[in-house]
Order: C-alpha cells, then sequence, then structure tokens
C-alpha cells in the first residue's frame, strides 16, 4: 500500500493510529532522520524551558541536573513509526555510576522512550544514564533506541565529582519547518534540505544551505586566523577581523581588503637627513596583490630642511605615486597656490616645499604592486638637508584600498 489512510482527520472515524498521529507531528517539524527518510530528525524544543540542558550538580559529585525542555524523539524501531512529544517540567538529578579505579569512560545522558506496541512491556519515556566501558582510550556507548542524547560525560578514573568541564553538550536543536536551526559552526544540522535556515551558536551567524554545502550569511565576525581556514567562502561574503580590524570580501578566486584607514600616530618628526618610519603609516602587502593609496598630510619644515618621503616595501613589489604639495624649491612665507606635482616614480623619494617652517599640505595617491612576496609596506620620512625640524603632524591620513 502506497496512501495511508484515512488521512487526518476525519471526523468520528476511530481508526487513526497513534503511529499515523506520531507522523503528523513529525511532518511539521524541519528536518529528517535521514535523507528521504519519513521520520523526522530529534530534537529539543530550542527556547522552551531549560532546554534539557544537561550541567553538574549545584555542590559537585557524582549526580548531574538535567532542566525542563520538550524534546522530539524520533522512534528507530519502525519504518513509519513517527515522532514521540517528551516533556520535562522541572530539574531531574541523575546518578552517574561509581568510576573505574585504572580507566577513564565516557557515559551518555540520554531521553528514550520505551513503547510496547514495537518491543518489550514499558509505555514510557524517561531521562536516563547509559554507563560507558572504562578504557584507556574510551568510547561512547550505543544510544537506546528511540532515544536522542544530551550530553557526553567524561568519568576520569577514580573521579569523585562530575564538573561543568566533564560534560560535553550533544543536544541537537529542531525548530518547526521553515525555521532556522541552532547547531554550532562545529556541527551543522545533519540531512540538511534546499533553503533550510540555520544560526551558529558559538559565532553568531546565520547560515544557509544552498543543495550542495552551507554557507554564511552576512557580514562575518573572525579573526585573521579563522578567516584564513574558511571553507566555505560565497562570492561577494564579507568578512571583519576582530584582531586585525580589517574588513575583507571573497571576490571568488581571493580575499579583496576594503578600505583601511591609516592615521600618523605619534606625531613624526626628524632632524637628520636618514630615513625613519612615520608611525601608523604601515600596512601589510599580500602576495600578488594591488593597493591604491589616496592621503593627506599636515607637513612643517624649514626652509633649507624639505620633507623627503619614501616607501619601504617587500622584495618585489613596486610603487607609482604623487605628492601634490609646494615644490620642495618652494622657500616662501606664504603657502602657494600653485600645487607641485611630485615625479610618478618606482624608487627615490617624493618632497613637500619647506615653506619657511610655515605648516603647508601634501596629498599623496598612487599605486603600490606587490609581487610574489607578501610583507610590510611602509612610509618614511627624513629631512632634505639636515636644518630645523621637520614635522609630519597627527591629523595626517592616508587610506589603503586593495584593488585586486
Amino acid at each position: 500500500m502506497v496512501e495511508l489512510n484515512p488521512a487526518g482527520f476525519f471526523q468520528n472515524l476511530a481508526t487513526h493510529t497513534a503511529e499515523q498521529f506520531r507522523s503528523y507531528l513529525g511532518s511539521m517539524l524541519a528536518l529528517p532522520s535521514a535523507a528521504a527518510s519519513l521520520k523526522t530528525a530529534n530534537g529539543i524544543h530550542p527556547a522552551l524551558g531549560g532546554q534539557l540542558a544537561v550541567t553538574q550538580n549545584g555542590t559537585p559529585n557524582m549526580t548531574v541536573n538535567i532542566a525542563a525542555g520538550f524534546a522530539f524523539i524520533s522512534g528507530t524501531e519502525g519504518t513509519k513509526q513517527g515522532t514521540y512529544f517528551c516533556e520535562n517540567d522541572a530539574t531531574v538529578n541523575k546518578s552517574i555510576a561509581a568510576s573505574d579505579p585504572t580507566n577513564p569512560r565516557i557515559d551518555l545522558v540520554v531521553a528514550k522512550v520505551q513503547d510496547a506496541f514495537y518491543s518489550g512491556v514499558t509505555n514510557a519515556w524517561s531521562l536516563a544514564v547509559v554507563t560507558g566501558t572504562p578504557a584507556g582510550s574510551p568510547s561512547p556507548p550505543t544510544a537506546p533506541a528511540n532515544s536522542v542524547t544530551l550530553a557526553q560525560i567524561a568519568v576520569a578514573a577514580n573521579a569523585t565529582t562530575i564538573v561543568t568541564g566533564n560534560i560535553t553538550d550533544k543536544r541537537p536543536f529542531t525548530a518547526a519547518i521553515g525555521g532556522a536551526i541552532l547547531c554550532t559552526s562545529v556541527v551543522p544540522p545533519s540531512n540538511p534540505y534546499e533553503g533550510l535556515y540555520g544560526f551558529e551558536t558559538d559565532t553568531n551567524a546565520p547560515i544557509y544551505y544552498d543543495g550542495t554545502r552551507w554557507f554564511r550569511m552576512g557580514r562575518q565576525v573572525t579573526t585573521a586566523a579563522t578567516r584564513a581556514g574558511l571553507t566555505t567562502q560565497i562570492t561577494g561574503m564579507e568578512v571583519y577581523e576582530t584582531d586585525t580590524k580589517l574588513f575583507y570580501y571573497w571576490n571568488g578566486a581571493k580575499w579583496i581588503r576594503l578600505e583601511q584607514r591609516l592615521m600618523v600616530t605619534p606625531q613624526f618628526q626628524t632632524t637628520v637627513t636618514s630615513f625613519a618610519d612615520i608611525g601608523g603609516m604601515t600596512f601589510t602587502g599580500d602576495s600578488n596583490s594591488v593597493y591604491i593609496i589616496d592621503g593627506w598630510f599636515h607637513t612643517v619644515a624649514p626652509t633649507a630642511g624639505d620633507l623627503s618621503l619614501q616607501w619601504v616595501l617587500p622584495a618585489g613589489a613596486s610603487v607609482e605615486w604623487t605628492v601634490l604639495s609646494p615644490a620642495s624649491t618652494d622657500a616662501g612665507s606664504n603657502v602657494v597656490t600653485t600645487m607641485y606635482q611630485g615625479a610618478i616614480t618606482t624608487t627615490g623619494t617624493l618632497t613637500v616645499g619647506g615653506m619657511n617652517s610655515t605648516g603647508t599640505t601634501a596629498t599623496i595617491k598612487g599605486t603600490i604592486t606587490v609581487a610574489g612576496t607578501s610583507g610590510t609596506c611602509k612610509m618614511q620620512g627624513a629631512q632634505g638637508t639636515a636644518s630645523g625640524t621637520s614635522f609630519v603632524r597627527t591629523s595626517s591620513w592616508l587610506k589603503v584600498t586593495q584593488f585586486s
């Protein structure tokens, strides 16, 4: 038989089975227990009660507490056994068996259903501990039929207490069909279907399944290391690195850094002709990448000690840039209205006019091309002729945008 009759619910019929009613319940939940299965996956209600969380006892001993909550448990003893709805309305304390004197073991905390229609004589659901087998490298025991695992308990040799560090949360969460499934980035929902949404509780990132793999949605918060380790990039995906404070997007082939804003800090000043780093004017150039630079400098320099600027780049990198400022030969007392365009160059320095110690500005524009060697790109300053003090004020800034 293919069609299962009667459909639910024809009025006044007494032929609706418990199995069929459980299937009605399961059909409203988001995930199957396996591909093409007619049974739903196990799951805990993600919001009501304490979500059946397993925690240490208030005064640690060889027991654990299981919070109130609701469980949806798929029957495993029949192909159409359906989904059982189980309610726990208060904290339940469960004992953990005495530890082995020699070897550790792993126990399971489960919610299980026993249905005499399929096996045995008991018709009940319960919270239970399944004791594992001690071993040098122990494995978890097999979960009972018709059960959902809530937690694993690591029981060390000669242990006399179970504390938070011994408890590993294993609860799968469920949702109504069309809803988002709570999960972690390490363990996404099993048996997903195209269009399924999830939410990673460890990364606070929404995700969706495209029929082949999982993708994160929106801008993700990562570190430089976790960004480098991402394997589910999608074109246009954006991330923010909390350790570097940089934004990136995936262009389909590589990570491209969004605009990086640099400020001079501390104030740069020099009285010598040897070059020194200008604080804050430093960024990392990735290999085989091109960067656009655009900046504004507030400078002060004596007549005979013009301010010279240069870039120090990784091996094989080059720069083409200009400095729009008073000419290096300009020693007037007033800022000229005609700005000098420094020569486009890939080597050497560009110089800002002294203006007889009258503050002036320099606009910086150009392109830095990093070849096969990544590394630090930094701007340095010096005096053309040692005389007085040349400055770059802290109001000065530079924007760096990765082009490719």
